[in-house]
Parts: structure tokens; sequence; C-alpha cells
């Protein structure tokens, strides 16, 4: 085993004993002790927090139609997303369970055989969330959408307590649920298993806390928000951004929120608690070789991404990564108009809440432009990495509805929720998604389309062969019954990993690969070790311009 961990690319073991202890090898204990001290401290705030949610009959029954509609739209189908990246999370609860190791997969061989396990590129708290069921129902990678979708789901909940909580008023926070209700960003990642989405479940709920702190002022309020925003950094490090408007948000409530407390010592208590629970996700993101801080910042990907991402948003159009999987914007121009005239509508009043908005919008957007690497063109990850801008732009747009919708109001002499019932018909129809008739149905090898055809090119290879391709995740997913093949991940090919290839291919009795689709820079160095080995055409899987090739290798 050790040998084989020696072998994880680009590794943060090597050889250090925290992160063996505490992220490789005890991330499961990690993440228990954590999530045990949140639902302690839950406990603890019951009654402030149910004094926080209650509301009237006649919110509460609209509240509730808001998120019947965003629950169907959320969990209508289930699929593991472009490049089965919600895979990606299921197979590292997999091998925390059988293996008892965080690793992001395998990269050669299977569950049972791996040859060389893949450097995870994110914490465990998503892969935690997923070994839950498991543990009670036996593992599925299935479990990865249907959790995202449900926290995605209950995102729009907890998005009505923060409008409300900021702006001062029910109808606000409805206008809020409602957009992030319809959100096509958010509808394009919430049912794959994509991390971002329940990572913004617990952002909200992080944020929620915070208000409820700045307004109570009570020790253990501030200790759930130590917890809270512990899970919240766990679920990815993305996360780490929303550090900076807490801070300033304390700093201007200084002399209430840092000096409310009879004893100083409590709010230093809090911060030891933080601290201490977050300890594992600080060491990993400091000093992971791979992934560690120097890597996350490139003013070079800010160029590439930023201008991108401003069209996103001010000037919304069909987007081509978008269609691919169904829609046609990832911010409802409506929306985007709504965020815009935030500023034109802004009283005196709003300005602390809508500061503190601005503020946490502002520090996403800097992580998802700075954040990895991009060189050149458009950087289709940028797509992933706004995805926690969902949060912040529903509520500015929201600020704006509802200013809108009183002045409107007044002067037709309107009920408000008139213009609200108006809003979400318009959102529905210009959101440019494409609502599915169904209801919880696995479409793991249905959608998108490009992944299907690889579905499809797999189960024509016979079980237990080796499968060398692009997509080497869906050669060993669930979704296929008794699946008990091989995969060989093509861009991992290169000098000092072929020892390891060649060995498995050795003991294969059947090798195929699978290209067409997919081809990437990436994969010049495996396609160039696969030229010593002879190959013969066995089928192709089309449908509508896209296909496929099988090559048997002999």
């Amino acid at each position: 085993m050790d040998q084989a961990l020696s072998w994880i690319p680009y590794a943060s073991y090597q050889y250090d004993w925290f992160l063996d202890m505490f992220f490789l090898r005890g991330s499961l204990f990690v993440m228990a002790f954590i999530s045990a001290i949140f639902l302690a401290l839950v406990f603890l705030n019951r009654r402030v927090l149910l004094e926080e949610i209650r509301i009237s009959k006649r919110t509460a029954i609209i509240l509730f139609l808001i998120f019947i509609l965003g629950f169907w739209l959320r969990n209508a189908e289930y699929s593991y997303g472009m490049h089965s990246d919600g895979y990606i999370y299921a197979e590292s609860a997999r091998f925390m369970l059988a293996k008892g190791l965080f690793v992001k997969n395998c990269a050669f061989g299977n569950i049972d055989d791996c040859r060389l396990y893949e450097q995870v590129l994110y914490p465990p708290g998503y892969a935690f969330l997923i070994v839950l069921p498991s543990l009670l129902f036996g593992f599925s990678s299935l479990y990865a959408p249907i959790i995202s979708a449900i926290l995605s789901s209950a995102t729009i909940i907890l998005l009505f307590f923060i409008g409300r909580a900021l702006f001062k008023s029910d109808l606000a926070g409805l206008y809020t649920a409602s957009i992030f209700a319809l959100f096509p960003l958010d509808l394009m990642f919430a049912s794959t298993g994509n991390v971002r989405a329940s990572a913004n479940f617990f952002l909200a709920l992080t944020i929620f806390v915070f208000l409820i702190a700045l307004k109570r002022k009570k020790f253990l309020v501030s200790c759930l928000l130590a917890a809270s925003l512990s899970l919240t950094l766990y679920m990815h490090q993305q996360y780490v951004a929303v550090l900076f408007p807490f801070a300033l948000m304390l700093l201007w409530e200084h002399k209430k929120s840092l000096r409310h407390l009879k004893n100083p010592a409590h709010g230093i208590a809090a911060l030891l608690l933080f601290l201490l629970l977050s300890t594992v996700f600080f060491y990993w993101l400091i000093f992971s070789k791979y992934y560690g801080g120097k890597a996350l910042i490139s003013l070079e990907s800010f160029y590439n991404k930023a201008p991108r991402i401003m069209h996103e948003l001010l000037l919304p159009s069909q987007n081509p990564y978008a269609k691919i999987v169904g829609f046609t914007y990832l911010i409802s121009p409506i929306v985007s108009f709504l965020f815009l005239i935030n500023f034109i509508l802004m009283r005196k009043k709003d300005l602390k809440s809508v500061a503190f908005v601005l503020l946490i919008f502002i520090s996403f957007f800097l992580t998802a432009t700075l954040y990895g690497y991009c060189p050149s063109g458009t950087c289709p990850d940028y797509v992933r990495f706004i995805h926690p801008l969902v949060i912040p732009i529903s509520l500015l747009a929201a600020f704006s509805s509802w200013k809108i919708s009183e002045r409107i109001s007044r002067k037709l002499k309107l009920q408000s929720e008139h213009f609200l019932l108006i809003l979400l018909i318009m959102l529905f129809l210009t959101g440019g998604f494409q609502p599915k008739m169904s209801l919880f149905k696995d479409a793991r090898k249905e959608m998108p389309k490009a992944e299907a055809l690889y579905f499809r090119a797999v189960e024509l290879i016979p079980n237990g062969c080796t499968v060398i391709s692009p997509l080497y995740l869906i050669t060993v997913s669930d979704a296929l019954p008794n699946n008990k093949r091989k995969a060989v991940n093509l861009w991992l090919i290169f000098s000092s990993t072929v020892p390891i290839v060649d060995s498995l291919l050795e003991e294969s009795d059947c090798v195929y690969l699978i290209e067409g689709y997919f081809e990437s820079d990436l994969f010049k160095e495996g396609y160039n070790y696969l030229k010593k080995f002879d190959k013969s055409f066995v089928a192709r899987v089309e449908e509508k311009g896209r296909s496929v090739l099988i090559y048997r290798i002999k």
C-alpha cells in the first residue's frame, strides 16, 4: 500500500506525518468529529434558531410553492455532469469506505486492484456526505447527485431567511428564494453531484448563522458559526474567500460585535474552536505540494477569466458550454439587469446590507478569476468556479426586485406578491433551461450526451477487460451492473508511470482503447505510449454528429 501511495502524482504525501495521519488516512475521523461538534451546537442553539425561522402562514405557503418548483427542477434527473465531475467525489467516498484512504480515485486499475492512486484536489467534506448514506444502505455513486440536488433545494429556504434578515422584509426573502430557485447556473450543476452545489448550502447556512451571531451576540451562536464555517471550508477550498467579507463586516460592527461579550475570552474561545476544527484544512491548503497556496493564484488566469465572467454577468449570451448540458444561459438576462441596478435603488439605510453582499460577491469573483491556471482562451473551468457567485447575485438581484415591486405596488395599488408571480413566470420562461417531465430519474448513463457515448462504448467492451480512455471514470462506474472492468487514465501516462501501466496491461487478458470526442494536450504522452501497440478497430458509437471509436489493443 505505501508503495502505491508513493506514486500519487504531485502528491502532498511525500512523507508528511500530519497529512498522512489526518488527511490521507484519517479524513473520515476528522469529518465525523467536526460534524458531531456542529450537530451538538445546533442542538444547543435550537431555541435561538427556531425563533429566527418563524414566519407567517401566508409567507410559509408562498415559500413552500417556490421550494417545490426549485426542488422539481433540481431533482428531475440525476447525472454525473460534464466530464463525470460528480462521480469523482463519489469515488473518493468509495475509497474512504473500502480502503480508509482519501484519494481522488484509482488512475490505473479498479478499487480491488489499484496500481496508482490519484491525488485529491479538494478537502474531504463532500466525500464524507456521500459516505453517510453508504454506511446505511451500501455504496452507490448515485448518492452524489442526490445529495447535491437536495442540498441545493434546501439552499432555497436558507436564502429566504438570509434575504429577510439582511433587508428586514419577508418579501425580500421571497424574491431571493425565487431568483435562486430558477438560477440557470445552479440548476446546471445541482443534480450532477458537483461539489459546489452542496458547498453553497453550507455557505448559505454559515451566512445565516453569521447574521444571527451579529444580532444575538451569544457565545454558543458564535461557536455554531465557527463549526458551520469550518464545514464550509471542508466542502471546497474556494470557499475560504468568505473569510474576507466576514472579517470586514466584523470590523464595521466592531463596537457592537467585537466587544459585546461580557467576557472577552468567549470570543477568543469561539475563534480557537474554528482554528481547531479547520487545522487539517489549512494545513493541507498551505503545505500540500500539489494544490498548496502558491498554486492557487495566477494573475494570467485573472486576465483571461475576468473579461469572460464580466461578459457573462453584464451581457448574458448563449453559452456554448451551457448548451452542451441543455441550457442556454449561465445567468438569466433578467437577473443580470436586476443585479446591475442595485446602486440606483439603494438608500443610505440599505448601505450596510448591500455592501456586505457585494463584499461576498467580490471575494468569490476574485477566487473564480485567480483560482487555478488559465494560460489562454476562455478556460471553460471558469463556469464551475463562478458557481458560488449564485448566492450574492441572487441576493442583490432580489434587493432590486423588492425595491421595484414596492414602488410599482404603491403606484398601481397592487399587492407586492403579484410582482413576485410575474418575476417567477419571466424567470421560468427566459432562463434558457429545458424542464424535464420526470422526478428522481437515474440518468447517469444518458446525460450529458457526450458522456453518454462513452457509457455506450464501455458497455460494448467485455466485463473484466482493461479500458484506456480519456473519461476513465466511466469505465469503472457502478452505473454499469456488476462492473469489473479496469481503467487506465490516459492523461496520467508519462515517463514515471509507464512501468505501472505496463504491469497492468501485461496482466490483462483483454485491453481496449476508446478515443474520439475528448481530445486534449493532456493526452499527448498517453497516445505516444500507445503507438508501440498494434490496435484493431472494433466499433463506432455515434449520435447526432458525435462519435467515439473502440479499438482492441494487441
